[in-house]
C-alpha cells in the first residue's frame, strides 16, 4: 500500500497544473493542500475550525477524451504525519454542488482506506469519477472506531 501510494503520489506530482483555470482537454487541475482536523458536514461547510495540521493532500483532477466526450476524474495522493498511531482512516472524496449539497452518495462512499505506523505516519491514494453536477471537492479521513478523529482538506474547485 505504502509503495502504491508513493508512486501515485510521485505521479501527482509530476503532472502540475493550476487549480481553478480553464482545463484544456487531456490536462489536469492540481492542488495542494493541509490535511487538518477540520470538521465539516457533508456539504463541505466548516463546523469547527482546525487546531493542527497532520500532513498534506495533493488534489487532481483529470480530463481526457472518452468516446467523443469528456470523462473526469478526481485523485488525492495524501501524506499522513503524526495522526493517531496504528489507526485506519476511511477515505472519501465528497463532491458537492453549487447549492452547498453533497452530490449523490459522495459524503458517505468509502473510496479507500489508509492505516498509519506506530508514529502516525502513512501515505495513500484514492480516486473517483466527478459526478454530474459537482462543483468542489474534498478530502475527508475518519476513522470508523472513533468519530472525533477525522481530518479534511480544504475546497477544491472542480473545473
Amino acid at each position: 500500500m505504502v509503495a502504491s501510494g508513493l508512486a501515485l503520489l510521485a505521479g501527482l506530482t509530476l503532472n502540475a497544473g493550476v487549480a481553478g483555470a480553464a482545463v484544456p482537454p487531456g490536462l489536469q487541475a492540481q492542488a495542494k493542500t493541509s490535511l487538518a482536523d477540520t470538521n465539516r458536514d457533508c456539504g463541505g461547510v466548516l463546523l469547527s475550525p482546525p487546531t493542527k495540521t497532520v500532513g498534506s493532500a495533493t488534489m487532481n483532477q483529470t480530463r481526457a477524451p472518452a468516446n467523443g466526450r469528456f470523462s473526469s476524474n478526481l485523485a488525492a495522493g495524501l501524506t499522513i504525519q503524526g495522526a493517531t498511531a496504528g489507526a485506519t482512516y476511511s477515505i472519501r472524496l465528497i463532491q458537492v454542488d453549487n447549492s452547498g449539497n453533497a452530490v449523490g452518495a459522495s459524503c458517505e462512499t468509502v473510496v479507500g482506506t489508509v492505516t498509519v505506523d506506530a508514529l502516525g505516519n502513512g501515505v495513500a491514494g484514492a480516486s473517483a469519477r466527478v459526478l454530474p453536477g459537482a462543483t468542489q471537492w474534498w478530502v475527508d479521513l475518519n476513522t470508523p472506531v472513533n468519530g472525533a478523529d477525522y481530518f479534511d482538506t480544504d475546497l477544491v474547485l472542480i473545473v
